[in-house]
C-alpha cells in the first residue's frame, strides 16, 4: 500500500500508512526495528510476535521509497 501511495504521488496517505507501521514497529529488544508479521495499530500491544525477513524486506523497501520522494517527513530517517 505504502509503494502505490508514494507512488502515485498521495503524500497525505502515505503519511498515515507511515504513521501507522510506526506505531507498530518494535522498538526494544532482539527484534528492535522489526515489523511483525500482523498487528493493529490502535492496539500496537497485541501484535504478532512472528517477524518475517520478506515482509521486512519489503517495508524497508517501501520506507525508502517513502524517504526517497519526501525526505525526512512523517519521521522516516
Amino acid at each position: 500500500a505504502l509503494l502505490v501511495a508514494v507512488g502515485a504521488q498521495n503524500k497525505p496517505l502515505a503519511d498515515e500508512l507511515v504513521a501507522g507501521f510506526a506505531a507498530v514497529q518494535v522498538t526494544t529488544g532482539p527484534f528492535a526495528g522489526a515489523f511483525p508479521s500482523y498487528a493493529d495499530q490502535r492496539n500496537p500491544a497485541n501484535a504478532s510476535t512472528d517477524y518475517y525477513t520478506g515482509a521486512n524486506a519489503i517495508m524497508a523497501y517501501a520506507l525508502a521509497r517513502y524517504y526517497e520522494a519526501y525526505g525526512n517527513q512523517g519521521g522516516v530517517q
